[in-house]
């Protein structure tokens, strides 16, 4: 079965996470297509946030939602299994997205949020908190840093040799691999990954 393709077969069931990725009438054809009975009558689970997530990587069509709604029942996550209360207060303050109610028992640190003025002042900051992070006992590879860009874009190449030294950018086979090296990401490829400390 190494030589059949996704399109050539039948699945008795579908699920998709970050569903929102998906919701357009072409990728809905396509999953039609390999599911068995088709959306209409066919077993299926989508998982998404149509809230604070949408039209950030795939392209989001509220008519093909609609669509998909009539075809199936709604249930909403109110919990969020994933995240502090601070984190969540702190999100949906920046976003003005609703992300859930912390269901974690324990209280988690504050969000610490720092200014800048210009670029020789963020590469600054950045460089103090990688140290106070390392500091205090943190591990390389439990800190991500994030950007709305690729590495190359991103001030961190600006970091001096030795805190640069410290960093991998993403790819599929590091992301699996353990290594003491703090991850440099873009946000849409971090998606639905996780580390202790992100900046």
């Amino acid at each position: 079965k190494n030589n059949i393709s996704f399109y050539d077969s039948n699945y008795d069931c579908l699920i998709v996470d970050e569903a929102q990725d998906l919701m357009n009438y072409e990728s809905l054809d396509v999953l039609e297509k390999v599911l068995v009975n088709g959306l209409e009558k066919g077993t299926w689970r989508f998982f998404m946030d149509d809230n604070g997530q949408a039209n950030i990587l795939g392209k989001y069509d509220n008519d093909a939602y609609k669509y998909l709604m009539k075809e199936g029942k709604v249930h909403d996550l109110i919990y969020n299994c994933r995240n502090t209360n601070q984190i969540i207060q702190e999100a949906e303050i920046l976003s003005k997205a609703r992300i859930g109610e912390a269901r974690l028992k324990s209280e988690g640190i504050e969000v610490d949020t720092l200014h800048y003025e210009n670029e020789e002042e963020k590469i600054s900051k950045i460089s103090k908190k990688l140290d106070e992070l390392i500091s205090e006992g943190i591990q390389l590879n439990d800190i991500a840093i994030l950007s709305f860009v690729k590495f190359n874009q991103s001030c961190i190449q600006n970091l001096d040799k030795k805190r640069l030294g410290w960093i991998i950018e993403i790819n599929k086979k590091n992301i699996i691999e353990e290594n003491n090296k703090i991850i440099f990401s873009n946000i849409v490829e971090f998606k639905g990954l996780e580390k202790r400390n992100i900046i």
